[in-house]
């Protein structure tokens, strides 16, 4: 399973870089690196052939395929590539002109200006009109607050700023028409990229695996919370402790988007889910409107944050605010099967007590295992939690495994701090929800 986990970003970045290693052997090792107006041009050569071989990659792993999704240990690990890969990509493609623009500079800046504006070759304009498009658009979803609707169109049109781009690489004088081994690839990498954006825009909400639910109850705290109870139209989901689905609910309260949410409840005989969802925005502060009858479309499930895949039977569970809801998934079963080879420290981290809204079940759950232990944990009162804090608490760490799940700089913080205590990174497991 490690080994399959690490398997996806190798490929990744094998199918990113193939560019540079077929150019470097077709070109016989570092020959058109020498001197200043061969060194630009090559390099503005192979940023825009990896940055548009990482932009094809994206593609893929946008499609949410479970296939895929196996080989980097969850979507939320596959989706953190997505973004990494998308910001790289983007970048060397914005230097592709640039460098070639600094070849003929400061001799020539009319051919200079060339690389920038539109012409009478359609080939360069459509080069032009993609780097344009890319910046817009990237330019929004960075900088711009924007509704989710209105996102996913955006990212929906960054298939045609791909296709734009494939024309002008195919349709200009570049290595890729010297070399034959490199045009071949480019050609297969960018109908790989292509393949990918069709099947997601148009197979996959027909393919994906979707199950009809019904809200059967709607709940809501001070925290504020919302907390959906669902039972199963026909089909019920068969899922694991912690994985999340996409859901998408019918309702005239509040929009058809689909967003990510973990499952709250343990995998059941009557197929009955719970959502615990927090109002951070639009869309999550209408939930509580929905009605009980409303329909919901569930795709799924998604992600590998398990417990069951622990690495010593001591855990450290560590939730801030929301991110409880794949521990209580974990304790719901872990109580109800009575494992009582596994003992666990649950944290849970929020503001006060106020916000503690599951503390009472969790408390109920750990008197029907012993093994589970419920540590509430207020930043007013005990600052933020640290990895001194949980040592004290919890005894020695080097031979315990931790699950994370909260806010991504407690995460990253908590991370770097039981690193420091020798805590093995395979012995930390997060689970990421910055996915948008």
């Amino acid at each position: 399973m490690k080994f399959k986990s690490k398997l996806g970003p190798a490929i990744v970045i094998l199918l990113s870089f193939m560019p540079l290693l077929i150019w470097l052997i077709v070109r016989q090792g570092t020959y058109g690196l020498d001197g200043f107006k061969t060194l630009t041009y090559s390099l503005g050569q192979l940023t825009a052939l990896i940055g548009t071989a990482m932009f094809a990659v994206t593609f893929v792993l946008s499609t949410r395929l479970k296939a895929i999704e196996n080989y980097f240990n969850g979507l939320d690990k596959m989706y953190l590539w997505h973004h990494l890969l998308g910001a790289i990509s983007f970048i060397l493609i914005l230097f592709h002109p640039i460098l070639l623009l600094i070849k003929y500079l400061p001799e020539n800046f009319k051919l200079a200006a060339s690389y920038l504006i539109p012409g009478s070759q359609f080939g360069y304009n459509m080069g032009i009109f993609a780097l344009l498009s890319m910046i817009i658009l990237l330019g929004l979803t960075f900088f711009a607050t924007m509704k989710y609707n209105n996102w996913k169109i955006s990212h929906k049109l960054m298939g045609l700023v791909y296709i734009m781009a494939c024309f002008h690489m195919f349709n200009v004088f570049t290595d890729i028409t010297l070399f034959a081994s490199l045009r071949y690839y480019m050609v297969l990498i960018s109908a790989l990229g292509l393949t990918a954006y069709i099947y997601t825009l148009f197979l996959k909400p027909k393919l994906a695996d979707k199950y009809e639910y019904v809200i059967a109850n709607v709940q809501t705290s001070k925290a504020p919370i919302t907390i959906l109870e669902l039972t199963p139209l026909k089909e019920k989901i068969e899922y694991l402790p912690g994985q999340f689905v996409f859901l998408k609910i019918n309702s005239k309260h509040v929009s058809n988007e689909q967003h990510p949410y973990s499952l709250a409840s343990s995998p059941s005989k009557d197929g009955k889910l719970r959502l615990a969802i927090k109002s951070l925005g639009d869309y999550t502060s209408q939930l509580k409107n929905v009605q009980i009858g409303d329909k919901v479309e569930l795709e799924g499930p998604y992600g590998r944050f398990n417990y069951k895949q622990k690495l010593n039977e001591k855990q450290v569970w560590i939730a801030g605010g929301i991110g409880i809801t794949p521990f209580l998934s974990f304790a719901q079963n872990l109580a109800k099967n009575n494992e009582n080879n596994t003992n666990v420290y649950l944290y849970y981290c929020v503001k006060n007590k106020s916000e503690a809204v599951f503390l009472d079940e969790l408390n109920l759950l750990s008197e029907k295992n012993n093994k589970i232990k419920v540590i509430p944990y207020y930043s007013e009162i005990h600052g933020k939690i640290d990895a001194d804090k949980i040592e004290k608490n919890s005894g020695n760490l080097k031979e315990t495994s931790f699950f994370l799940c909260g806010p991504n700089k407690m995460m990253e913080s908590l991370t770097k701090q039981l690193k420091t205590k020798g805590v093995p990174r395979r012995n930390i497991l997060f689970e990421d929800f910055n996915i948008k």
